[in-house]
């Protein structure tokens, strides 16, 4: 269930969507790519609103969706599916291409229900590729592909931004987030609740104190200048704006006279990953 969510996809950028399961994004995606009615509100795509007027019959030739379960025919051949749907797309050639593309010419003759579930994606992504759209929805693209062809979708992804596509996809992996998408969107409990870019979010360093007898206090934490903090079993762990040797130096001192000179630390450069448990687990304390 989404709740008065506003999001935003720049043209000719990735944009990642991220959250937990059930947190909603698979629902707003495809609210967006027209394959569901929204309860209120409206959803402007490539400059179209949908439901006006003739807009989603011509948004349909500018927009290519791959959903994440179902969406293939079973007992077609893998080259049939793609020969079709580069034909309706005004493209037959690109069938070809794709196949290639994807690795996926060795299968041209098997059914598409033998093949395995990451063979079935890279099916999936061909499809939504066909003609060319100018916009793309991908949901869940890599879910059970093997590494060398998740690599080989991550390298054809980044050829289709360079030539203008905007792209917007889910995924469960915060390393392929961080990797592919210029923005993030995170949505959790049916609302946004972090959006920008990469860049943005992650920015910061991570300090993690490791030890589950000491408890610190917030007027401790807020003391040493951090950002942000959050307490879990057997850790506190800061994020500082930056730290520099000199100021790793000083947190150690500070430290030290809080009674923590016993405890283990690890100094990280924030990631994708501690963004996101950050705002969207319910088992910790967060500041």
């Amino acid at each position: 269930m989404l709740d008065d969510v506003t999001i935003e996809a720049g043209t000719g950028r990735i944009t990642a969507l991220l959250g937990r399961n059930g947190a909603g994004k698979t629902t707003l995606m495809e609210i967006c790519a027209g394959l569901r009615l929204p309860d209120s509100g409206a959803v402007q795509i490539l400059g179209q609103t949908r439901g006006q007027g003739n807009s989603d019959a011509q948004l349909r030739k500018r927009v290519g969706v791959m959903v994440q379960e179902g969406g293939l025919p079973m007992a077609p051949r893998v080259r049939e599916v793609l020969a079709h749907i580069a034909t309706l797309r005004g493209d037959r050639h690109q069938a070809a291409t794709m196949m290639e593309t994807l690795d996926l010419t060795h299968l041209g003759a098997t059914p598409v229900r033998r093949l395995s579930g990451g063979e079935k994606q890279r099916v999936a992504v061909a499809c939504a590729l066909m003609g060319r759209p100018e916009l793309l929805f991908l949901d869940e693209p890599t879910a059970g592909v093997d590494p060398h062809s998740r690599i080989t979708m991550w390298e054809l992804l980044r050829r289709e931004r360079a030539r203008g596509t905007t792209i917007i996809f889910t995924t469960h992996l915060m390393e392929e987030a961080e990797q592919l998408a210029d923005d993030i969107i995170v949505v959790d409990c049916g609302q946004v609740v972090a959006a920008g870019s990469v860049a943005s979010l992650t920015s910061g360093t991570v300090v993690t104190i490791r030890d589950r007898h000491i408890r610190l206090s917030e007027s401790d934490i807020l003391a040493l200048g951090v950002k942000s903090w959050q307490r879990t079993a057997g850790n506190v762990t800061l994020t500082f704006p930056s730290l520099t040797v000199s100021d790793i130096a000083q947190l150690s001192d500070q430290l030290r006279a809080l009674g923590c000179g016993d405890c283990g630390i690890s100094v990280r450069p924030r990631s994708l990953e501690t963004v996101f448990f950050s705002l969207t687990s319910t088992q910790q304390e967060t500041q």
